[in-house]
């Protein structure tokens, strides 16, 4: 009677060992499945495009330049305006599901908490991706969320997948905190001007440019003469600007030539340069545009993930910023942000590397 018993519960638990391999084998099944279907749904049933709202702003240089032309923040006396600049943060959809998104969200969360900003300035490549339409929703609630002024400017990739840069825009601008203006659809789109003020004195202008796939088109450096001649005037003292925008110029080739023909001397400059710095092929007169003006000291861009050299070069700082994130391609060494500390007086930049 024993051996019975004994033999009925082997067989059952042999019978449960079975049925436990049969669901395991079906789950097995069903996820892979579905992993399949996802994959087959993403790659080959077409993106629904989004198009975004075209700016009904109208510029001309022969338009009076007022203050209220730009978008004004105010620095509390006797203390520095901190500006945390993100770059290539480029968060690509399928990030939401290897575990990069969230590195990305940790790293930039951490930099704001160690540096707490008083605005946050992103220079292009925000997001990317064949169909990122969750992508972009999620990581602008996620930068909104920290109740800063936070300031973008477009990238070559931010028109990826679900949407043109106008319906990016139009997301990012809808949000409680976010101070981008489109401005002149004839100019692209996110060339604005913010203003830091401290008892409505001008202490620095940050001129936010769309360069597009390559660089700022000539009708942009019209309007960039028209900004900085009319803060000039408003002022009417010259104001210390700052340039930022997605690709760099091309000089940025001879700034870092011209700093290791000096044998890097850290007066000129800092960082490194781990890849070619990808722009236009020759200058389009920009550079010289800026150096005319007397006022921008600073040009910050993005763009190349692993270079983040700042070099003096002909009386203009030309820096990229860090990159941001663990999304598309870096160097682990080599990411965290920009910061400008930005005082009455002057701006210093800070290469704050986590």
């Amino acid at each position: 009677m024993e051996q019975s018993k004994n033999a009925f519960k082997i067989t059952q638990k042999l019978k449960d060992e079975t049925s436990c391999k049969k669901t395991m084998f079906i789950s097995s099944l069903f996820f892979a499945f579905t992993a399949v279907l996802a994959m087959a749904v993403y790659f080959f049933v077409p993106a629904y495009y989004r198009v975004g709202t075209v700016s009904a702003e109208v510029w001309s240089e022969t338009q009076e330049f007022t203050l209220d032309y730009t978008v004004q923040l105010e620095k509390e006396p006797e203390e520095d305006f901190i500006v945390l600049n993100l770059a290539d943060v480029q968060i690509i959809d399928y990030d939401l599901l290897d575990g990069d998104y969230q590195k990305a969200i940790d790293l930039i969360t951490q930099l704001i908490e160690e540096t707490q900003p008083d605005l946050i300035t992103l220079t292009g490549d925000n997001c990317a991706g064949y169909k990122n339409y969750l992508v972009v929703k999620k990581f602008i609630k996620f930068i909104d969320s920290f109740d800063i002024p936070w300031a973008p400017v477009m990238g070559n990739h931010d028109n990826d997948g679900s949407g043109d840069y106008n319906w990016v825009a139009d997301l990012m601008i809808n949000t409680e905190n976010c101070i981008m203006q489109k401005g002149s659809a004839e100019l692209g789109c996110g060339n604005y001007v913010i203003t830091i003020m401290e008892n409505e004195t001008i202490v620095q202008a940050l001129i936010m440019m769309d360069s597009h796939d390559n660089e700022v088109w000539d009708n942009q450096q019209d309007w960039y003469s028209w900004v900085v001649n009319g803060l000039d005037e408003v002022a009417g003292y010259s104001v210390d600007s700052t340039v930022m925008l997605h690709i760099p110029l091309f000089e940025y080739n001879e700034a870092w030539d011209y700093w290791v023909a000096s044998d890097y001397d850290e007066n000129i400059g800092s960082g490194e340069k781990n890849e070619t710095v990808c722009c236009s092929d020759t200058s389009n007169g920009f550079f010289a545009l800026i150096k005319e003006s007397g006022g921008t000291k600073n040009i910050l861009c993005g763009h190349d993930h692993t270079n983040d050299f700042s070099i003096l070069y002909e009386g203009v700082r030309l820096t990229y910023g860090v990159k941001s994130s663990y999304c598309s391609y870096y160097d682990e060494s080599l990411l965290g942000g920009t910061v400008l500390h930005i005082s009455t007086t002057e701006l210093n930049i800070e290469q704050y590397i986590l």
